[in-house]
């Protein structure tokens, strides 16, 4: 048997993979929700105008969003895992990942029009 074969059998081999896992996640995640708030500002300047945003626009929007998701979907599968054993870290990522989805929702997916009307008409009712 030769000793690559060896390496890849032997239990400290994953251990020490998994130990920088777990030393490098929780700080790039962190990072990588912060974004969120860069996000934030970036729609408000080129989104929330007060004006339809252009095409243009919400193109570049879309493709930090799904950027920012696939990131968040690679978080995930790690944070999720049994032997994760960083529960704020796992927290932040899930709610990381529920305000990127509402933001896509939000901005690419938006209510109609009268569907909007009739969501107010059933919360603020007219006396």
């Amino acid at each position: 048997m030769s000793k690559v074969s060896l390496a890849l059998e032997s239990d400290s081999f994953f251990q020490s993979f998994w130990e920088r896992i777990l030393g490098e996640l929780p700080a790039a995640a962190e990072e990588w929700s912060r974004r969120v708030n860069e996000l934030n500002s970036w729609e408000e300047k080129n989104l929330l105008t007060g004006e339809r945003p252009s095409p243009d626009a919400l193109a570049r929007h879309r493709k930090i969003v799904d950027r920012l998701m696939f990131l968040g979907q690679l978080f995930a599968f790690i944070t999720t895992h049994a032997e994760f054993p960083d529960r704020d870290t796992a927290e932040m990522v899930f709610a990381t990942q529920y305000q990127l989805r509402e933001k896509l929702e939000a901005f690419h997916h938006p209510m109609a029009e009268d569907q909007a009307e009739q969501v107010l008409k059933e919360v603020f009712p007219e006396p």
